[in-house]
């Protein structure tokens, strides 16, 4: 759902959060997030962190290039790395090795562990905490509360009534008040499978230093929002209110495609109907036991998780002293029994899930599955079609699983790119966007690949074909070994770029990771852990693996309308299970126009249509410099390149230069090659190990004549779309 606030003296409160929020791997510390996007989706609103496997760009993957570093370079690099991984673990492959592979050959070795993160638990009532020092930015750190309880957790007369505890709980806390005009930022958010409040502080209030440091007050302000708040009547009234207005600012048509893809997609568990917001007849009716009650049922330190992350300004020891001091008083939560310590429950969210992998298609389960819903609405604009298959999530804890994440993202980059080509390649595109997406979701307890397509009404059908088909080509023929080195070196590349940014990171991000790493089991590494161990497993990836897994990755695409593995049209390949769609939902425009023809049967038509045969990529040569270094040796020496005073100088500047050569204003370096050519430039550390380049021509449109309108247009756009260099062709110049 979209996200929507109320602000109350400087604080945020957000009820719910993008319904199809599914988390991709984080840019902190590993994939950014992946998919075959062509075109900004303007249907799709989801806020993205990723697959918590670390190292991978798909930014990089989608414009692959020759790394400039020699192979004996890359030798030592790699070398480095894994010494440096095999010291991290030592421990783990001191083991016994009884079973140091899986079913699928991959190595078991588990992962290191982030070497600064330190997990604790309060020992008189079981609240977790998480402790991560970070400096970025200085002198600042982050506290987050997780409560693991959300609106899946709400009885039949309650929906709506996690966000409504959140909201009075959080607002009526005096001690969150109290910390207005220090210069902290304070937050709190419901969704599915938690409650989360937030609070970002400075180390001390600078205008008043004699108050000492703030961590131990923030922390106080969390456990009176957790664990003692009033529920003053006059609250609850006021919340209500406002939660009341915020259900009805939600209620647009982003809200509602998102919870009509939600209700198909968890179509046989809570998840499809228990949104954060609520219903508007039962949040008018909940009295102050109601809350209380919730409260009571879920709000318990065993049941929570504390997560600091930041500059403290004081040693880790003390951190976890403010801790004790803070939260040791809040009763742990005691059963019916009157023995056994109530805790958290052992999956989250707590519902059950029919998973579109095994031999067959589990129709018993999900008998519309193969039937297209359609979503009609007359603020559409776009036909968005979109084909989900739910997997459960797998949990990156040892080198075997983040291999099988690493062929799923060079599937995945090798698809976006082929998209991308495709839709230049044609003269009029018959879609907006095509886009597969495969996610790890820690709100909703699963992994779900989906393929969306949009594109005008009047194409929906072409569209859809088209992205049927090149799914198929991809599913059926793999990857082609040159695709296969340059996607590892891609990826590899911005496993790099990320590793160089380690130490830089804020500490919101790192959090963000840390928590969603934790929802969904996955061993956390800091960037350099994590590229080196995509170093150590990328160095004998095979392409027939990378094939197994786009084989069974896109079954559920390929193989629509198929029920069991002996009806597949197109096999799987290999030791993966195959995967079947398990849900597909169409938005369709309410128009006179619409979508012509179109109709559940007619898109299921389309979806399962296979008379066209699919023929293999041709592989392309692509090169390793687009100019030898013998050529370019020829061209130095021949034409004697220097630079030369840089004009645009004042007077005063061109007085005090020394070195044409070296000539600095501001920030900025001012160059100037001996055959006019300016050259300026700026350093920074934002991207490390990356670069953006512009070339900046003279003339433009106002060089066009009357004779020759638009001339300069039509034949910059002819050259970006059919130029060459030298033997060169554009294509094989974009795949490089």
């Amino acid at each position: 759902m979209a996200s929507s606030s109320v602000v109350t003296q400087g604080s945020n409160m957000n009820g719910s959060m993008g319904a199809r929020t599914r988390t991709r791997t984080s840019q902190l510390s590993g994939f950014k997030s992946t998919s075959t996007r062509t075109r900004t989706n303007p249907n799709r609103a989801r806020k993205n962190t990723a697959r918590s496997a670390q190292g991978l760009n798909p930014r990089a993957a989608a414009q692959p290039h020759s790394s400039s570093s020699s192979s004996s370079e890359k030798n030592k690099e790699n070398n480095a790395a894994a010494a440096r991984l095999k010291a991290a673990t030592s421990d783990a492959a001191a083991a016994p090795t009884t079973q140091t592979l899986d079913a699928s050959g991959f190595p078991r070795l588990p992962l290191p562990s982030h070497p600064d993160i330190i997990r604790g638990e309060v020992a008189s009532n079981g609240l977790r905490y998480v402790i991560l020092p970070n400096p970025v930015p200085p002198d600042r750190f982050e506290a987050h509360l997780e409560v693991h309880a959300g609106s899946v957790d709400e009885m039949e007369k309650e929906r709506g009534l996690a966000h409504l505890v959140e909201h009075v709980t959080f607002l009526g806390s005096r001690k969150r008040e109290s910390l207005l005009g220090t210069g902290s930022r304070s937050n709190a958010y419901t969704d599915f499978h938690h409650t989360v409040f937030h609070v970002h502080a400075p180390i001390e209030d600078s205008s008043r230093p004699q108050d000492g440091p703030l961590l131990p007050r923030v922390l106080d302000a969390l456990h009176e929002i957790a664990f003692a708040p009033q529920f003053l009547s006059s609250r609850i009234e006021k919340e209500r209110r406002a939660v009341l207005a915020e259900a009805q600012m939600m209620n647009t048509i982003d809200y509602r495609v998102d919870c009509q893809l939600l209700a198909k997609l968890h179509a046989e568990n809570e998840l499809g109907v228990r949104f954060p917001i609520g219903l508007e007849e039962q949040i008018e009716k909940w009295d102050e036991e109601m809350l209380r009650e919730y409260h009571r049922r879920w709000y318990f330190p065993a049941n929570c998780t504390l997560y600091l992350v930041g500059d403290f300004g004081v040693p880790v020891d003390e951190v976890k002293n403010c801790i004790d001091a803070a939260f040791a008083r809040a009763p742990a939560k005691v059963l019916d029994d009157g023995e056994q310590r109530a805790k958290k429950h052992e999956v989250r969210p707590p519902v059950r899930h029919v998973w579109g992998a095994g031999e067959r298609l589990p129709l018993d389960d999900l008998p519309e599955s193969l039937t297209p819903h359609l979503f009609c609405h007359e603020l559409l604009e776009q036909y968005m079609l979109n084909v989900f298959c739910k997997v459960p999530a797998a949990p990156v804890r040892n080198h075997g699983d983040l291999r099988r994440v690493f062929l799923q993202r060079i599937v995945l980059s090798v698809l976006q790119f082929r998209i991308s080509s495709l839709y230049q390649r044609l003269a009029r595109p018959c879609f907006t966007s095509i886009e597969l997406d495969h996610s790890d979701s820690g709100r909703e307890g699963c992994a779900v690949s989906t393929l969306t397509v949009t594109s005008e009404p009047a194409d929906w059908e072409d569209a859809t074909r088209i992205a049927v088909q090149e799914l198929r080509r991809l599913q059926k023929f793999g990857v082609t070994q040159n695709e296969l080195q340059r996607y590892t070196d891609a990826l590899l590349r911005d496993s790099e770029q990320l590793a160089e940014q380690h130490g830089t990171v804020p500490s919101i991000d790192n959090l963000d990771f840390v928590m969603e790493s934790d929802a969904l089991g996955h061993i956390v590494m800091d960037q350099r852990q994590g590229h080196d161990a995509l170093l150590n497993l990328a160095e004998d990836i095979q392409l027939s693996e990378v094939n197994e897994q786009a084989s069974a990755m896109l079954s559920f695409v390929a193989n629509y309308g198929c029920t069991d593995r002996t009806e597949m049209r197109y096999p799987v390949v290999g030791d993966e299970p195959p995967t079947w769609t398990t849900a597909v939902v169409a938005c369709v425009p309410m128009s006179d126009e619409g979508c012509p023809g179109m109709s559940e049967e007619a898109l299921a038509a389309v979806l399962a249509d296979d008379s066209v045969e699919i023929e293999p990529v041709v592989d392309v040569d692509v090169p390793d410099q687009l100019i030898p270094d013998e050529q370019l040796a020829a061209l130095v020496e021949s034409e004697r390149p220097h630079f030369v005073m840089p004009g645009g100088l004042s007077r005063e500047e061109a007085a005090s230069v020394t070195d044409p050569a070296n000539v600095v204003v501001g920030n900025t370096y001012l160059r100037r090659l001996s055959n006019g050519i300016s050259v300026n430039y700026q350093l920074s550390a934002n991207e490390p190990c990356g670069a953006a380049l512009r070339l900046v021509f003279t003339g433009g449109r106002c060089r066009e004549s009357q004779s020759a309108p638009s001339s300069v247009s039509v034949g910059a756009r002819a050259l970006s779309e059919t130029g060459c260099v030298g033997p060169w062709s554009r294509e094989q110049l974009i795949r490089r």
